[in-house]
């Protein structure tokens, strides 16, 4: 909403309805009282060593829902109170993960389900979750069943996002980790998981990608309810695992090593993008200068270095070799992201999606959507433990607009350092002439051909017209790359790789997507 208004410096800003029926659902929830199944920290076991907060949770509850009412209980917000109601949602999302840090964080799973505590393989027979998106069948010796469940569930916050992580034990002795993220709208079928999990296969059977060890790693998800996904984290080991061993048991997520870093000077990920917005409204003269020049000096220069990423790897592999290697594979899965994006039109790649395994250099981007232009259709948990679809039409929305082809921000940048002109641009021009080889457009195009008609609202026939000027216009792009001389295609690339990482562009980007980072 902000980002739309950004033309008249934050002066016509105002809350879609998305935002408008989520501000809603919110006032409604806290209004109601809360129920007698919210865990409390008395009872959770806990050390002798450990301080419990001045404040009960019910205090705690209280105190928060009075504060939040009030701000979200007036008018809704138009101009620049648009920009200080992000501002006291990020006040409460400090205040909030500031509490859930003084708490055990550690707690028996009996106390959220007596079900998966007392269950066994003796109960049902039900298989572990896996790799469904892929289009092959298990054989019997292949297929592992829940054993059991871990008795005690961790609450975790990474990237920004308060989970739950789980661990399944299986009848073979395999344990495996999962967190379990919960959203207010409702979780759609991903189709775009389902197609990187075909690119995967092809890059496999492509002769020029396989040597070269090209692969699109694609984790697993399956949909446990209409507003909670459950996601596979085979990289997620205790802490004193990592501690050990940083550079095989950890796990990178951007967004939080910006947020480690940020927090040296008391500045959250989210500051950031306040602060953008700030300036841009107190500032005059023509908005892409202003937007270039706090892209620069304000945020670049005074705050967020170029070299934090690479700091932090580096932390974690002091043999050369071994970050040599890790780098050159983040390289080459990235060059594979960037074609995908670039000519398939999938989402911008945001950074609190993006994590990497340091003990396999395994790059993998969560919420990878379809990004073409079409009717969007969303709805909202309701009161209580029903859910009631509240849907709501959007023509022509794009999440953010595209100023880049691809994501090559400075820290980025900065790590991968030359393999941008090695292993980064081999690999994108492999990439792409194996989608034109294998055809991927007959395996692309039911998937289009669903997505256009169950999430853009179109009929049967208007989906179909759509869904093949779609595939057509891919099929010409890819055909016009792949056919041209390999100087040519890597002059091309070369000039898409400047446009990705040039400043101005990079200004214009939504700040959600942190282009500063």
């Amino acid at each position: 909403c902000l980002y739309q208004a950004r033309d008249s410096r934050m002066e016509t800003a105002k809350l879609d309805d998305k935002a408008s029926a989520a501000l809603s659902l919110w006032c409604a929830e806290l209004k109601t009282k809360v129920s007698g199944e919210i865990l409390r920290e008395d009872e959770v076991p806990s050390s002798s060593r450990h301080a419990m907060p001045l404040q009960t949770e019910d205090q705690f509850v209280d105190e928060f829902r009075t504060e939040v009412l009030e701000v979200l209980g007036a008018p809704p917000p138009f101009g620049p109170g648009l920009l200080k109601l992000a501002e006291s949602v990020i006040k409460w999302q400090t205040k909030l993960h500031n509490r859930l840090y003084s708490l055990p964080r550690r707690y028996p799973i009996r106390l959220s389900s007596k079900f998966l505590a007392d269950y066994s393989s003796a109960m049902a027979c039900i298989e572990i979750p896996s790799s469904f998106n892929a289009n092959v069948t298990k054989q019997y010796q292949y297929v592992t069943l829940i054993a059991r469940f871990n008795p005690h569930v961790e609450v975790v916050v990474k990237g920004g996002r308060v989970m739950k992580k789980l661990q399944i034990m299986a009848v073979n002795g395999k344990t495996s980790v999962y967190y379990l993220q919960r959203s207010v709208f409702e979780e759609r079928t991903n189709r775009c998981l389902q197609y990187l999990q075909i690119v995967k296969t092809l890059l496999v059977k492509e002769r020029e990608t396989a040597r070269r060890h090209l692969f699109v790693f694609t984790p697993t998800q399956l949909v446990v309810s209409s507003h909670a996904l459950l996601t596979d984290c085979g990289g997620a080991y205790s802490m004193s695992f990592v501690a050990k061993k940083p550079h095989v048991f950890d796990m990178i997520r951007p967004l939080d090593v910006f947020a480690r870093y940020g927090m040296t000077f008391g500045m959250r990920p989210d500051d950031a993008i306040t602060m953008f917005y700030d300036r841009i409204a107190a500032s005059e003269g023509p908005l892409n200068t202003v937007m270039l020049d706090t892209y620069r000096g304000f945020v670049v220069e005074n705050f967020i270095g170029p070299s934090i990423l690479q700091n932090y790897v580096l932390e974690r592999f002091t043999d050369p070799t071994y970050y040599y290697l890790f780098r050159k594979r983040i390289a080459q899965q990235l060059a594979v992201l960037s074609v995908l994006e670039m000519l398939v039109r999938l989402s911008p790649l945001f950074l609190d999606d993006v994590y990497i395994r340091t003990s396999t250099a395994q790059l993998a981007a969560l919420r990878y959507t379809f990004a073409f232009d079409m009717g969007t259709v969303f709805s909202l948990r309701t009161e209580g433990s029903t859910y009631t679809e509240l849907c709501f039409v959007i023509i022509s929305v794009s999440e953010v607009e595209r100023k880049v082809p691809f994501r090559l921000t400075p820290n980025l940048q900065w790590f991968l350092g030359m393999t941008l002109e090695g292993d980064f641009l081999w690999a994108a021009a492999a990439v792409i002439r194996c989608l034109l080889r294998r055809d991927q457009h007959l395996l692309l195009r039911p998937l289009i051909l669903d997505e256009v008609i169950i999430n853009g609202n179109h009929d049967q026939v208007s989906a179909c017209a759509d869904a093949n000027e779609f595939i057509k216009k891919l099929v010409a792009e890819t055909t016009r790359m792949a056919t041209q001389e390999a100087g040519a295609l890597q002059d091309e690339l070369y000039s898409a790789i400047e446009r990705a990482r040039n400043p101005e562009n990079l200004s214009q980007m939504d700040p959600r997507w942190h282009p500063w980072f």
